[in-house]
């Protein structure tokens, strides 16, 4: 369609719904259109109460239809009324600002809510009203109505009623608002005040028109992301790249905040546990609508994948309906990762040709499928109805069963046992736990090929150098942050023309030295006459995105590596480091008789929440800092005998030996 040509119009025929028109071509003042008004089903049938047979389209259907077969080009509406789906073909291509989303008390008397007499009629067309009056005032008589706004005022001026609930907006776009009695302070539909334009699907130019209007251009998007049962590597890349670019992220504890450290990003916690709900799912879903109409994009991260047994179905649902942009990551669900980990196949030749995705809770939803293999999740709880009514239908008494609790993490456990051992044992099933039944279950899998890789905890801020080690479990004891005040650090920055040499003392320095200069206006022309040191190679690498490459780096990675090779004297030094480093490099400088500034460029803090790991299956720990250490030792006191420790450093060894006395310690 050109910009240029009438555009033909749907409406109903009521005066609220023409208004509703007028409020949108208004904003087109050049606008060239044509109005068609029809009936609804629902305004031809106003005998059909809304309390009792709730219609989704009731309002819309003949509107739809038109635009289906092409006889007008758009259709307005108001937003509540939206079925969902919208039927196949259809699309709303914008979505107005809110106008009012409150609800009005129209009364004989100009009464409100609470002073009306007892057992007045009170006139709705809405179930969730009714239940809100009733919370309120138990004793009134709720009378179903229909018809146009005016025509239910009417009801009241021929004594018929004594009070009706009306949408403000609604009032205001007639000029009723002299009417309102009361303003409740009632919930209302999400969409309510809010007009909907809708199009055949794909009519780019009618969008590129009234996008101007679209009040979602400023929303942001919701990201329903499946994390993976455990082990931050089964994160898939589309995921990861999409944690390091929104705004915030949501998180339960099928996630570990451990894992999400690395993103830099706002982290609430949403989590839920059986009977234990922080934040119920109402109030998640809630919370991820009205991030997302603030502006921000949002992650859900959902342990496994979010169409397994994740409420990503119910979490979609609630958030189209609002007409937010959703887009699914899919993640690894815990079967496929809980089989991985154990070497148990889900379906294998001439053994099982099937396998079910079976939840085992509430009690009632627990069903048998006729399948080789079952996997039950979230059946911890009860396993052993859920033994007995594999009994009932006939399994083998003698089936295996493996029981498989935090799949595909450091501290995953495995018990296998059989259908009837389990029903007598007396020891209780913990959660969260994959339960994997049939015949493709070993009952020997102790030794699997996750079971014998070692579990490095890793206390520094990437571990990316060292999974060759093993299995690591990421637990980073100190959080680089920015300063609070650059006024120091301006300050020398301004006077870096005055310096022989700068080293820099880690990847960490690089990017935030980088990153002062580049707000104060200057960039790396600043450092043209400056020799540079690096402390070694991750330095190295760091310099080099900022196209820089260093004139001296130490074989030994260390302050005592680089004051071995630093001959010269009599130079003026600049060292950006952490609020926290140690004075070994300034004072060596200074012994050689130079002139040494050394300054924070970034803050180093012990992180505000760390999970705690459980020591006992670590096999190996790995310190990259003294902080690290110093941290290690406040949250968990000593280091079991049986760890052996790596220390990246001499400094980082020192600090180790003098504060863990018995610890076997290797240098890195």
């Amino acid at each position: 369609m050109k910009h240029n040509m009438k555009i033909k119009i749907l409406t109903r025929k009521s005066k609220l719904a023409l208004n509703q028109v007028k409020e949108v071509t208004n904003s087109f003042p050049k606008l060239q259109y044509e109005i068609i008004a029809l009936d609804s089903f629902g305004d031809k049938n106003k005998n059909i109460s809304l309390l009792i047979n709730k219609q989704e389209n009731i309002f819309t259907k003949e509107l739809d239809d038109a635009l289906l077969n092409d006889e007008a080009d758009i259709a307005i509406h108001s937003a509540k009324d939206l079925s969902y789906p919208l039927p196949l073909g259809l699309e709303v291509i914008a979505l107005t600002n809110n106008f009012d989303d409150t609800d009005s008390l129209v009364s004989k008397n100009n009464f409100k809510l609470h002073d009306l007499p007892k057992n007045v009629l009170v006139g709705t067309s809405s179930t969730i009203r009714k239940k809100q009056l009733l919370a309120v005032r138990p004793d009134i008589k709720i009378v179903s109505i229909r018809g146009t706004i005016e025509e239910r005022i009417t009801l009241l001026e021929k004594n018929q009623l004594d009070a009706v609930i009306i949408a403000t907006c609604a009032l205001k776009r007639l000029n009723l608002s002299s009417k309102i009695s009361e303003i409740l302070k009632f919930t209302t539909h999400h969409l309510q005040g809010q007009l909907a334009i809708v199009a055949k699907y794909g009519e780019k130019n009618l969008t590129d028109i009234f996008k101007a209007i679209d009040i979602r251009e400023k929303y942001g998007t919701v990201y329903l992301v499946g994390f993976g049962p455990g082990e931050p590597d089964l994160l898939t890349i589309k995921a990861d790249k999409i944690l390091e670019s929104i705004d915030v992220i949501l998180y339960d504890n099928l996630v570990s905040l451990n894992s999400l450290h690395k993103y830099k990003v706002e982290k609430i916690y949403v989590g839920k546990k059986r009977n234990n709900h922080v934040m119920d799912q109402d109030s998640i879903n809630n919370l991820m609508y009205r991030l997302a109409r603030e502006g921000k994009n949002v992650a859900r991260v959902k342990g496994g994948d979010p169409f397994i047994f994740g409420r990503g179905g119910e979490e979609l649902t609630y958030l189209k309906k609002r007409l937010i942009n959703v887009e699914i990551i899919p993640g690894i669900t815990s079967a496929a990762c809980a089989a991985a980990y154990t070497e148990t196949p889900l379906t294998q030749r001439n053994v099982a040709g099937s396998v079910a995705f079976c939840t085992g809770h509430p009690i009632e939803k627990i069903t048998i499928p006729d399948a080789d293999v079952l996997v039950y999740y979230m059946g911890a709880a009860n396993i052993k109805i859920i033994i007995e009514k594999m009994l009932l239908k006939g399994w083998n008494p003698h089936t295996a069963v493996s029981i498989i609790t935090d799949v595909s993490k450091y501290n995953q456990k495995i018990k296998t046992s059989t259908l009837t051992l389990l029903l007598k044992s007396k020891e209780k099933v913990v959660s969260p736990s994959v339960i994997i039944i049939g015949k493709t279950v070993h009952t020997n899998n102790d030794l699997t090929w996750f079971s014998q890789k070692k579990k490095i905890l890793y206390t520094g801020i990437d571990p990316t150098n060292f999974s060759s080690l093993g299995y690591i479990v990421h637990q980073p004891l100190i959080e680089i942050l920015p300063l609070t005040s650059y006024t120091l650090v301006d300050q020398t920055l301004r006077e870096i023309k005055n310096h022989d040499w700068i080293i820099f003392t880690s990847k960490h320095t690089v990017y935030y030295f980088f990153k002062r200069l580049k707000e104060l206006g200057q960039d790396t022309r600043s450092l043209t006459d400056l020799n540079i040191a690096s402390i070694g190679k991750m330095t190295s690498k760091e310099l080099a995105k900022n196209g820089l490459l260093s004139n001296l780096q130490p074989k030994e990675e260390s302050s005592f590596g680089l004051l071995k090779i630093f001959s010269e004297q009599k130079k003026r030094i600049l060292i950006p480091r952490s609020n926290k480093a140690l004075n070994i490099l300034p004072q060596g400088l200074e012994s050689l008789n130079n002139i040494v500034t050394a300054f924070p460029i970034y803050e180093n803090k012990m992180p505000k929440t760390i999970e705690k790991i459980d020591l006992l299956f670590i096999d190996t720990l790995v310190f990259t800092s003294p902080s690290c250490v110093i941290n290690f030792k406040i949250i968990y006191g000593k280091i079991p005998a049986s760890i052996e420790v790596y220390a990246i450093g001499d400094v980082t060894k020192n600090t180790v030996e003098m504060e863990f006395k018995n610890a076997k310690i290797k240098t890195l």
